[in-house]
């Protein structure tokens, strides 16, 4: 039988899915980082993160979460 209960499902989705971002910021820092350089790479990714945190702290539903998940992990 499958379990009626998907709330761990749903969770490991949420913790997961930044890691997702964190590809994708591992991707763009290799095409553009020689061009921006490391410290405003560096201030980049912070304000990134400040932003996906900013999302997070603010959610007031799942998908918002999830989209916060992303953008900090891009950071």
């Amino acid at each position: 039988m499958e379990p009626t209960n998907k709330s761990g499902a749903i969770q490991a989705l949420v913790v997961a899915i930044y890691e997702i971002g964190c590809l994708m910021g591992a991707i763009g820092i290799i095409m553009y980082g020689d061009t921006l350089g490391r410290r405003r790479s560096i201030l980049t990714g912070a304000l990134i993160m400040c932003v996906g945190a900013v999302i997070q702290t603010t959610s007031f539903g799942l998908a918002q979460l999830i989209v916060g998940r992303i953008v900090t992990g891009i950071g």
